[in-house]
């Protein structure tokens, strides 16, 4: 586990180096609708100097009726996930 938080991490670092070289912090944001139209935003901010991101999904629709909502823990292990996918060294899942 450890040696994937410090992939992760140095992946973090890469990202602010890559994309934003003259700060400490860089934000990103995107937004996109889902079939039935609901908006779902993404907000990510991240810190170069901590190594950490902030996922905010304000913005975002209200929960519908259907199976189309994600409970937290859902969204949790999306966002690892994805988080997981942007390195590129193998790590333990």
């Amino acid at each position: 586990q450890n040696n994937a938080a410090t992939a992760v991490r140095n992946m973090i670092r890469s990202l602010c180096d890559k994309f934003h070289p003259d700060g400490n912090t860089l934000t990103l944001s995107a937004s996109d609708h889902m079939d039935d139209g609901t908006e779902i935003c993404l907000r990510v901010t991240i810190d170069r100097e901590k190594a950490s991101c902030l996922f905010d999904f304000s913005g975002t629709g209200e929960q519908v009726y259907g199976n189309w909502n994600a409970p937290r823990a859902i969204t949790m292990a999306a966002v690892i996930y994805s988080l997981r996918c942007l390195v590129h060294e193998d790590i333990p899942m």
